[in-house]
């Protein structure tokens, strides 16, 4: 026969087991997420961790290469918007007064600094759809981007998001340059995942004074899509690639070599 206070005993001694494994867990739980935050990592959507930015290089065919910075999104807990430079270099000053998280350079604009091209920021339209750039217009509403066509006009500008640039360097998965015609430059990419649900930012930068060191559109397009992208983008390149985003308190600037009428910002909600 059991004793009432043995069994009493017992159970005290497993709750207190039980307490102290979840007190372990959650001290692991505490390390895991503080050694996230030094390293400046976070999590999107299918558990995948990120750095903001990865940084690689990549090797052309004629022995030089290129850095690719890489910064991934998670749309849902982003605010994008479309930020008039008036024809500046100052990425940065909008990263360190109106705390932006990244920035970077945007679409096409002409000889008199005039933007090019449709943009849409919060869900105004800033420039009209503009036919002979053709190309691709990434739109994005709701947490969720899409790439659409840039051949038409969509048939609807509610979009929180758009910017109209060209070509599509990856469309469903698939590179979508015919050729490549030799001609490198510096250059920046949007490059959908998860059904338009994450956003990489790609810059490809090289060390040179003119910005013309980088990938062809055919290479760039070729990474992108290697590395996964499902739908992308190719924004304004050569001397107007550019990014300036937040490392804990600082400022990382890679300035354009020319000046940019829009550029993009990005406002992430996890305090970066």
């Amino acid at each position: 026969m059991v004793r009432p206070h043995a069994t009493l005993r017992a159970l005290s001694l497993g709750l207190l087991f039980l307490a102290l494994v979840l007190l372990g867990l959650a001290v692991v739980a505490q390390d895991r997420t503080t050694a996230q935050r030094r390293a400046g990592t976070g999590v999107v959507p299918g558990g995948a961790a990120r750095t903001f930015p990865q940084v690689q290089s990549e090797s052309l065919p004629d022995g030089h290469s290129y850095r690719l910075h890489t910064f991934r999104v998670a749309l849902a807990r982003a605010r994008v918007e479309v930020v008039d430079l008036r024809m500046s270099l100052a990425l940065d000053d909008v990263v360190r007064t109106r705390g932006a998280s990244l920035v970077i350079n945007g679409g096409f604009f002409g000889l008199q600094g005039e933007p090019e091209g449709m943009v849409v920021s919060g869900g105004r339209l800033l420039s009209p759809f503009l036919a002979r750039i053709g190309g691709g217009i990434v739109e994005a509403r709701g947490g969720v981007a899409h790439l659409l066509d840039g051949e038409a006009p969509p048939l609807e500008q509610s979009a929180d998001f758009a910017l109209q640039c060209r070509p599509r360097l990856v469309v469903d998965r698939a590179v979508n340059i015919r050729r490549d015609d030799g001609q490198r430059a510096d250059r920046t990419a949007l490059c959908l995942r998860d059904g338009g649900r994450t956003l990489d930012v790609v810059v490809a930068r090289t060390d040179g004074e003119e910005g013309l060191g980088g990938p062809t559109l055919y290479g760039f397009a070729r990474v992108l899509a290697r590395t996964g992208c499902e739908q992308a983008l190719n924004l304004d390149g050569g001397p107007s690639t550019g990014a300036a985003w937040r490392d804990g308190g600082q400022v990382r600037f890679l300035p354009p070599r020319s000046a940019v009428r829009h550029a993009v910002a990005i406002w992430l909600n996890d305090g970066r």
